[in-house]
């Protein structure tokens, strides 16, 4: 996949349909082809216990929009720590707003590329983080939008041509063909010239009826050198919900791209801000955009604790 300059501010990435068609292609240099063997035992490293999930408010950092009135988002999550949600950059600002208890994507421009964040500030290292939202096809809305969740180092100011935050996960998931990836960034470069697709797919999600939850979670083990995806529903390839990453296929999808390799450690490292994203990389006007009913984050390992869980409608 190929990403461009954020100068003009759209997003740190741009997702179009000829990116999305290489998902192909890198499977092919192995960035998508772990055997089901080799799934099933880095899964058993980052397993969780179902019988014994934490509730949403056991999470280090967590917000529920479904209580939230509508308006401007909070200014803090639930648990206490800080949000920034306004793009200063752009006239007017751009931010989310809450409506009908979901974060919502606010005010959209005529043309172009859009977003916005939600972005909080953690307080330590990201070591998991999550989210659950929902998705209407009945809105008005007829092109793909895209939900993004990520854990980044620092917060990320679109349109002031800053180089996009180092990230271990920044998840996309088209709303409408159910197709993911997962980007990674050292941090360098210019712009997002270093933020990179290392693994992608696609999933069969679950309905578009503005009801039904979406979720996924992600969960990092830096000392192991793996992640766990796990998405809104399961790979159209494996049929598994759960897709695991690690440091050999980063090396190898960052080489292929001749950037320096990058690990989960190192990508992790200094990861203090979690945020979610509207995105639309054109047609902002048409685009359908995810409705987010939560967000939350661990700073503490995941490879030893549970699973927290998430609300469901």
């Amino acid at each position: 996949m190929t990403t461009v300059s954020n100068d003009g501010g759209e997003s740190p990435y741009s997702e179009n349909k000829k990116l999305l068609s290489r998902r192909v292609a890198l499977r092919e240099i192995g960035l998508a082809t772990a055997s089901l063997t080799l799934a099933a035992s880095t899964l058993a490293a980052c397993a969780t216990k179902p019988d014994n999930k934490l509730t949403p408010a056991d999470a280090d950092a967590h917000i529920d929009f479904t209580s939230k009135p509508d308006g401007d988002p909070p200014k803090m999550l639930d648990s206490g720590q800080p949000v920034n949600f306004v793009q200063t950059h752009w006239k007017p600002p751009r931010q989310p707003r809450v409506a009908d208890g979901a974060l919502v994507h606010g005010e959209l421009p005529d043309t172009g590329a859009f977003a916005n964040y939600f972005q909080a500030q953690i307080g330590g290292d990201c070591r998991s983080f999550g989210a659950t939202w929902t998705v209407d096809d009945n809105d008005g809305s007829s092109s793909s939008g895209v939900m993004c969740i990520a854990a980044w180092a620092g917060i990320y100011e679109s349109g002031s041509g800053m180089t996009v935050p180092r990230t271990p996960g920044h998840i996309v998931v088209d709303t409408i063909t159910g197709e993911w990836q997962w980007w990674i960034s050292d941090g360098k470069g210019k712009g997002a010239e270093h933020l990179k697709v290392v693994k992608a797919g696609t999933c069969a999600p679950p309905a578009s009826d503005g009801k039904s939850a979406w979720e996924i979670a992600v969960y990092l083990d830096p000392a192991e050198g793996k992640g766990r995806l796990r998405l809104p529903g399961p790979d159209i390839t494996n049929g598994s919900r759960d897709i695991v990453l690690n440091d050999t296929e980063i090396a190898n999808a960052l080489s292929a791209l001749q950037l320096p390799v990058a690990t989960i450690a190192s990508t992790s490292h200094g990861a203090t801000v979690v945020m979610v994203e509207h995105f639309a990389n054109r047609d902002p006007r048409s685009a359908r955009y995810p409705r987010f009913l939560s967000m939350w984050a661990n700073t503490h390992s995941t490879s030893a604790t549970t699973e927290p869980s998430r609300p469901q409608n």
